[in-house]
């Protein structure tokens, strides 16, 4: 009787951890859209003393995630929107000399909504642009909320459009 109560306890465990295993690694929409915005921030940021090429590598992993059509409006008055992949990518390939010692890009609050056909999402986020200094605490140059909508394509999540939105909410 004891190596039946032994058997059902691995079965059980092993069941247990095929669950978990299932749950935290199968990629979930909401997950996909999460690690395509998040994929999106880390490639907006700018390393230390990066290389042309890299800077160029860079555009082309932003370029992947948008949508050909994909337009970007700028509550602010003074930014105008960006219009199409190509804007954004040439945009992003563009050398920042004030970025020398880099800069970071950090995506906070995500809240993600799947629409009901489960092929678009609406997400909205704190996007915060740091300064890192390796003797002190990042210090935040800006940050905006933004609004984006993403559509899935080809099983693809690609940003469609971003609002960002007016006010400094985000640096709080």
């Amino acid at each position: 009787m004891e190596v039946g109560v032994t058997r059902w306890g691995v079965g059980g465990v092993l069941v247990a951890v095929a669950a978990a295993a299932l749950f935290f690694l199968w990629p979930s929409e909401e997950r996909q859209v999460r690690k395509r915005l998040e994929a999106l921030a880390e490639s907006a940021g700018v390393p230390a003393g990066e290389t042309d090429l890299a800077r160029l590598a860079r555009a082309r992993r932003i370029r992947a995630g948008l949508r050909q059509d994909v337009r970007i409006v700028f509550e602010e008055a003074a930014w105008p929107a960006i219009d199409g992949r190509d804007a954004v990518a040439a945009l992003i390939a563009r050398p920042w000399p004030q970025s020398s010692k880099g800069l970071r890009v950090e995506l906070d609050d995500l809240v993600i909504e799947l629409g009901g056909d489960r092929t678009t999402a609406d997400a909205r986020f704190k996007a915060r642009i740091l300064s890192p200094d390796p003797a002190a605490e990042p210090i935040v140059l800006d940050g905006r909320m933004v609004s984006a909508t993403l559509l899935r394509v080809d099983g693809e999540w690609l940003v469609v459009s971003a609002r960002v939105l007016r006010g400094d909410d985000a640096l709080k």
